[in-house]
């Protein structure tokens, strides 16, 4: 019940900041480019819930058919719960994520000389705590070969809009600390474990 009213929750709040966008953009273009970060946000929505959905679902099997209804039964079951359940969650993640820093690129442009405000320090709290779990699911679930790269290219990107426009926005700014959070974590652990083994494997959890 937590992970569906989060997934709830999620969905709600990354759609009231693609809406807070949208009204920012002045006017939207229906173009090709207007259009393009709708169509991520609603990819990603969709990759997103589906895969939590996918997720609960074979979890709940998992726990109950235990060892009782044979090896191949349970392999299956844990295949849906800790494999194929993850790879659409992430998925959605960073569709989610181009989507809302597409959207803020292509805003309303600035007046010359304008600078934008600093991003606020609880905002880069969370993308602190955003950039830790996203890493955290990704080795857990396996999708550190999607995670990874993406974080790398994340921050590239953040990077570059800095250079591009001075400050970069606030959803740029929060993405971007969250990349570089995700990649220290990543290059410690690993370093650390050789590899990038679950954390029950590594007898972590």
């Amino acid at each position: 019940m937590i992970e569906i009213a989060g997934t709830y929750a999620l969905v709600a709040l990354y759609a009231s900041i693609a809406i807070s966008l949208v009204r920012a953009r002045e006017p939207f273009s229906p173009g090709r480019a207007g259009l393009l970060p709708l169509v991520l946000l609603i990819a990603g929505f969709t990759s997103f819930t589906l895969g939590h959905g996918i997720h609960v679902a074979a979890n709940s099997i998992h726990d109950l058919l235990g060892n009782a209804h044979g090896a191949p039964a349970v392999a299956l079951a844990y295949f849906w719960d800790e494999r194929a359940g993850h790879i659409p969650v992430d998925l959605g993640r960073v569709l989610l994520a181009v989507a809302l820093c597409a959207l803020e690129a292509g805003g309303a442009a600035r007046p010359a000389g304008a600078a934008r405000e600093p991003t606020p320090a609880f905002a880069l709290l969370g993308a602190a705590a955003y950039g830790f779990i996203y890493f955290a699911t990704a080795v857990e679930g396996q999708t550190v070969p999607l995670a990874l790269p993406f974080s790398a290219g994340l921050l590239a990107w953040g990077l570059w809009e800095r250079r591009r426009a001075g400050r970069p926005g606030p959803v740029v700014a929060f993405f971007t600390a969250a990349a570089i959070v995700s990649l220290l974590f990543f290059l410690f652990y690993g370093i650390w474990q050789r590899g990038f083994p679950e954390f029950t494997r590594a007898g972590i959890l």
